[in-house]
């Protein structure tokens, strides 16, 4: 949660003015396993953890809170986009057992494959890409029901502010 949710979301408030002056994207990595729940009672996972539902649990409060993002930086010039890169081929799963590198290679595609969204999403003119939208194989891909819930969205976004309360020292577009 902290990592894949928190950090990116502090780390755009921090950039916040800049990105504005600048009229300039921010991109987050993604993933098709964006779905689940997110267990607002339990949601750093130190009650009952699971890897695999955390991951889901973060990328689905990802795509979320991009949705928020786009809203409150809406006319400022600057875009948020969410991009799946695909599965992988990569050192990631190593100390995982082997069935699943077997998998992972087997149907994994390269790093130079996998990449090829985010660097279209990066150096593509703006009017060519919607802001606030998810992106795989270069092109607009529809996500789960849950990741346009924009009631779960402005929940979620007042639980990381809470989690981030120390941390905001001066406000932004993002958290005024």
């Amino acid at each position: 949660f902290h990592i894949y949710v928190l950090a990116p979301l502090l780390l755009s408030h921090l950039l916040c003015d800049m990105l504005v002056q600048a009229n300039r994207r921010i991109i987050n990595s993604s993933s098709s396993f964006h779905h689940g729940i997110i267990n607002f009672n339990d949601i750093e996972g130190r009650r009952t953890y699971s890897g695999f539902n955390a991951y889901r649990q973060s990328k689905l409060s990802e795509l979320l809170l991009n949705k928020i993002i786009h809203q409150k930086l809406s006319g400022t010039g600057v875009h948020i986009y969410s991009q799946h890169p695909g599965v992988v081929r990569t050192n990631l799963g190593k100390a995982s057992n082997k069935i699943f590198n077997w998998g992972l290679n087997l149907i994994g595609t390269s790093p130079e494959k996998g990449i090829e969204t985010l660097i279209y999403l990066a150096t593509s003119p703006k009017e060519n890409l919607l802001s606030g939208r998810y992106y795989a194989y270069k092109k607009v891909w529809k996500t789960k029901p849950d990741s346009n819930n924009m009631q779960l969205a402005e929940n979620l976004f007042r639980v990381c502010r809470h989690f981030l309360g120390k941390y905001i020292k001066e406000t932004s577009l993002i958290f005024e």
